[in-house]
């Protein structure tokens, strides 16, 4: 039997209050987020092993825009409860919102004007426009219950640093560069060089991701104190990073004055 228009209606409704009230929580900084760009499809790992650091989570692909496959691989999260029926079609965002995600225009022209020609109306005209959320009961390290809210995002990941954390004046409490297209010409740019596109956005908001997510040796930014090593992750050692922070001249002086 067909679902009530009504029903129907109140159901949607309902989703997108959620989805609107997520993304509040990341624009305001109120959340502790988790942004993993170029994530692929590899959700599993960082929701089993984060949800106790972080409670909203941020993937971000523009290469895949298969909602079947985020969905499979959401389902297949050890433990997971999901607070809304994943077998219905999930209600994201109005269009214009992903639209307006999606479009590069703005940060093309206010970081990158020298992108030549061709690749700036590829950007700037991003083939993929799709976007997911979900909420879900995660049983976190050492046993604990966590609600967390996931977005899934088939866009470009520097674009969506700048929309939803500098541009805001806030960071991500993670973000996860262990995916980043090494070798890869569908990247057109390099996340794990500081120099990059993604570095420098991150560097021109006034706040900055605590803690940076690498493949061991893969990357050259400022975050050089490890915290965290995460075997079975991937082919290789994927390492946690925070950022050792100068000293400042009172406490060298009183470092000095010590000896």
């Amino acid at each position: 039997m067909a679902e009530d228009p009504k029903a129907t209606f109140r159901r949607m409704s309902e989703h997108t209050r959620k989805v609107r009230e997520a993304l509040t929580l990341v624009s305001s900084g109120e959340s502790r987020c988790f942004y993993y760009p170029a994530c692929g499809d590899d959700f599993i790992y960082p929701l089993q092993h984060f949800s106790n650091r972080c409670d909203t989570f941020v993937f971000c692909d523009w290469r895949t825009g298969n909602k079947k496959v985020f969905l499979e691989r959401i389902r297949a999260v050890p433990g997971v409860d999901p607070d809304i029926d994943l077998g219905n079609e999930l209600p994201l965002y109005p269009v214009e919102d992903v639209k307006e995600l999606a479009n590069m225009e703005h940060i093309l022209a206010d970081f990158f004007p020298q992108i030549p020609p061709n690749l700036r109306r590829f950007l700037a005209n991003p083939a993929s426009q799709e976007g997911h959320y979900v909420e879900l009961q995660i049983t976190a390290t050492g046993g604990e219950k966590k609600l967390v809210r996931v977005f899934w995002l088939a866009m470009e990941g520097v674009n969506i640093y700048w929309k939803l954390f500098a541009r805001k004046g806030i960071a991500p409490r993670i973000l996860c560069i262990k995916n980043w297209g090494r070798g890869d010409d569908t990247w057109w740019t390099p996340f794990g060089d500081c120099w990059a596109h993604l570095a420098k956005v991150v560097r021109d908001g006034p706040s900055e991701p605590e803690w940076l997510i690498a493949r061991n040796g893969d990357h050259d930014w400022p975050w050089t104190l490890p915290v965290g090593r995460f075997k079975g992750w991937g082919d290789q050692p994927v390492m946690m990073w925070a950022r050792k922070k100068p000293k400042s001249g009172k406490q060298q002086v009183r470092k000095r004055k010590s000896r």
